[in-house]
């Protein structure tokens, strides 16, 4: 990846140690007899990372997406796409909460955490295509550009391994805090 266009990448670098708010909960307490009492200290680091500093942590995740497909009862058909910036554009067709075209942004936060995690569960590596021998279920088609490469995966049915159905979670509950900004379209007309 060439130095400007990593320059052009605003990357975080977040280390942060258990914070203490007080409360001792069952399962605090429970991790304090088998590992000792922990006693959390506040500490948090925000650095900007330089292109070099960001190009020796690996991979780099610029897009993300999803489309789900229809079937023959209520399965939600729309398709999202949001980018490491957090802008997003969102078309929803049927059986969902915004139907017409939309874009907004999500938190750059969870794009990065969604973004980890796709690389550590090895999105790159899984077959391009998973289906069951079965009519009417829904599909799913997901996106990932990692280092300007794009790969598409087809999930009919959740044939793919869990880690697929995960990321295709993962990547839908980006919806749920979207900060809906704009209606492109207006409602499709029905036939």
């Amino acid at each position: 990846m060439n130095s400007k266009r990593l320059g052009s990448l605003t990357l975080f670098f977040f280390a942060t140690i258990w914070t203490s708010t007080g409360h001792t909960g069952e399962l605090r307490d429970f991790y304090n007899k088998v590992h000792g009492d922990y006693q959390p200290t506040k500490f948090e680091i925000l650095k900007v990372l330089t292109p070099e500093e960001a190009e020796a942590l690996g991979p780099h995740i610029t897009e993300i997406g999803i489309e789900r497909d229809g079937c023959r009862g209520t399965c939600p058909i729309f398709t999202f796409i949001v980018k490491s910036d957090g802008t997003f554009r969102y078309t929803g067709e049927r059986y969902v909460q915004h139907i017409g075209t939309y874009t907004g942004k999500v938190s750059m936060w969870d794009f990065n955490l969604l973004a980890e995690f796709i690389k550590d569960a090895g999105y790159m590596q899984l077959e391009d295509h998973y289906a069951l021998a079965a009519t009417d279920l829904p599909a799913a088609f997901t996106t990932v550009v990692m280092n300007g490469k794009r790969k598409i995966i087809y999930n009919y049915g959740d044939a793919a391994p869990r880690r697929l159905w995960a990321i295709q979670e993962l990547i839908d509950s980006l919806l749920v805090h979207a900060d809906w900004g704009n209606k492109l379209v207006t409602q499709p007309e029905s036939k």
